[in-house]
């Protein structure tokens, strides 16, 4: 399923009402709106209405409805759901960062990722310990965007590492830095996945979260 980044969706055009982003288009050739929705999960749906009497317009969702004017308005469709996933979807190339975390974890670590929450929830969140005193020092978790950063609508995916407690202020950006999802925010803090964060700037602040984590680190800090 693709990922759609807010500000890309407003300047495509999308007003967002509650929970959902609306976006209108007239077709005055078909005399149609065509009404295009993203909905919290992330999915798009397009209505049709018939412009002159505000009704929803069906007939192109038959199979056997054919015609230059059904196929123009199916093109129309086809073209404007184009649009808004060249323009608004997050990468792929972005969309990988959570498998590689999990790579780069076990190769570097040694640490599997543990999905605590799988047989409750069916979730593939998890954490990862050091080996030594088996504590977190990394955790991948999915929130939904309102509870990270208090807007917008739908799921993010973020992870969890352990920061100085005297340079967290400085990290924090509100962009893909966020004091921390589900944890003490004095001493962990949450990275935005998918939006834009480099993994070798995301590898460095595992490395430090491991570092942080280690047994004379502890004792020594307090953490």
């Amino acid at each position: 399923m693709k990922k759609y980044k807010e500000s890309s969706l407003i300047s495509f055009g999308f007003e967002k009402n509650n929970d959902e982003f609306i976006f209108k288009k007239s077709i005055e050739s078909l005399d149609l709106i065509l009404i295009a929705r993203l909905d919290r999960e992330e999915n798009i749906s397009v209505t049709v209405l018939d412009s002159l009497t505000n009704e929803e317009f069906r007939l192109h969702l038959s199979p056997k409805a054919k015609g230059e004017y059904i196929q123009s308005l199916r093109n129309e469709i086809y073209k404007l759901e184009d649009s808004i996933k060249n323009s608004c979807a997050i990468s792929d190339l972005f969309l990988l960062q959570w498998q590689k975390i999990i790579e780069y974890i076990n190769q570097k670590y040694g640490a599997p990722i543990e999905c605590m929450w799988k047989e409750r929830f069916n979730s593939d969140e998890g954490i990862f310990r050091r080996e030594d005193n088996k504590k977190w020092f990394a955790a991948l978790l999915i929130c939904n965007r309102k509870t990270l950063t208090g807007k917008g609508v739908g799921k993010m995916e973020v992870l969890n590492v352990k920061v100085d407690p005297e340079k967290i202020d400085s990290i924090v950006d509100k962009v893909h830095f966020f004091p921390s999802y589900h944890m003490n925010k004095k001493n962990w803090l949450s990275i935005v996945l998918n939006e834009g964060c480099p993994l070798e700037t995301i590898f460095a602040f595992i490395d430090e979260s491991y570092r942080l984590n280690g047994l004379a680190n502890i004792k020594k800090v307090g953490l």
